[in-house]
């Protein structure tokens, strides 16, 4: 989910002044890709969990003599047990939950700040085979805005779906693979206050996402120098995001009202390099797996945009600043299993640049059979 958005949005404040108008406004791209990146590190973490589930090879041999020696051992010790078998017992998981996003934009030259909260709601499902596994991600959110300066305020909705797949090369079962492709519906709600009244504005857009990674995962079955239950994974990541808002048009301020054309082409792609680091511990029918992650990202498409509007009496073309490059990504997350089949999950995620602060929490549950 994520918070401010999914959803992008820009409005703008004009104050005519003897003969002109100066214009301030609001921005909410920041917010969208704030949204994007919470649910990919939600994926990531559903992704890691299947494949877990995977069927194939458990343990890399580093000979065909220590398989050997392994397989003797096992029938000296256990000479009653079935011959193993690489079929899976829970091929299949559902998980939903509730999410919740607190944030931040700061007020930058004649871009106006604001404040806002967010609740949302998931539902998902994915299922592993031997060493590939599938899912999709249904996600709705809702965000509640307060524009400083008495500027006015904001609702925005949004349906999104997520198709992911993880996948692992059997030669090397440390490395996988990550792809995740979606899409969502965003409507708007927003009051702007004006000596004339409040000017109000419900756009429509539509926003894609595209992410491909790769992660290495360092731990005990591959490299006998790590601690037994402890995961170390570095990441490499590669993010698009295009969004659309139609055409803006505000009602009731009278010769105060705006309207803008729709911004095509609103486009974010960015590299992520991270890590992220787990450990589990087992009890009967029980596992604890805390888990943190650190992250930063690089905004290719940091440029400036210029968008037109007009109302009456006025017709300016606006400059949109640039949103900034660097992103700082940070968060840790606690699942515990029961019986290896039920489970609890939260987290808590934080977003970081110059221009705003998120803060993300998610509490699940999930079931495999």
């Amino acid at each position: 989910m994520s918070i401010c958005s999914r959803a992008f949005a820009l409005t703008l404040l004009v104050l005519p002044i003897a003969g002109f108008a100066e214009t301030s406004y609001t921005n909410y791209v920041e917010s969208l890709f704030t949204s994007v990146n919470e649910l990919n590190i939600r994926l990531d973490r559903q992704m890691t969990q299947l494949r877990d589930r995977f069927t194939g090879p458990k343990v890399k041999f580093t000979s065909m003599t220590a398989l050997a020696e392994s397989e003797e051992l096992l029938a000296d010790c256990c000479p009653a047990l079935p011959t193993p078998t690489k079929c899976g017992n829970t091929p299949w998981k559902v998980y939903f939950g509730g999410a919740a996003d607190v944030g931040r934009q700061l007020t930058q030259k004649q871009a106006i700040g604001y404040h806002y909260n967010a609740g949302g709601a998931q539902f998902g499902f994915d299922y592993a085979f031997s060493d590939v596994g599938v899912g999709f991600l249904f996600d709705y959110d809702h965000i509640a805005g307060r524009v400083d300066e008495r500027w006015g305020k904001f609702k925005i909705n949004q349906i999104h779906g997520t198709l992911y797949l993880t996948y692992i090369r059997s030669p090397e079962p440390q490395l996988s693979f990550n792809w995740l492709l979606g899409g969502g519906y965003d409507w708007y709600d927003i009051h702007r206050n004006t000596s004339g009244g409040v000017a109000k504005g419900t756009p429509r857009g539509l926003e894609c996402d595209a992410l491909v990674a790769m992660e290495y995962t360092f731990e005990k079955k591959a490299y006998a120098c790590m601690p037994d239950h402890l995961k170390v994974v570095p990441q490499l990541g590669l993010q698009y995001m295009y969004v659309h808002v139609n055409k803006y048009r505000e009602d009731g301020a009278g010769g105060l009202n705006q309207r803008y054309n729709s911004q095509n082409n609103i486009q974010s792609l960015r590299t992520m390099l991270g890590l992220r680091s787990n450990y589990s511990w087992f009890w009967t029918n029980v596992v604890f797996t805390p888990e943190f992650n650190l992250g930063w990202q690089w905004e290719f498409f940091d440029q400036n945009r210029h968008v037109e509007i007009w109302g009456t009496g006025f017709k300016k073309n606006l400059l949109i600043t640039k949103p900034g490059r660097n992103v700082a990504l940070g968060g840790i997350d606690f699942l515990v299993t029961f019986f290896d089949t039920y489970g609890i999950e939260a987290s808590y995620d934080f977003e970081w640049n110059k221009v705003y602060l998120d803060h993300a929490f998610y509490l699940g549950f999930n079931f495999k059979f």
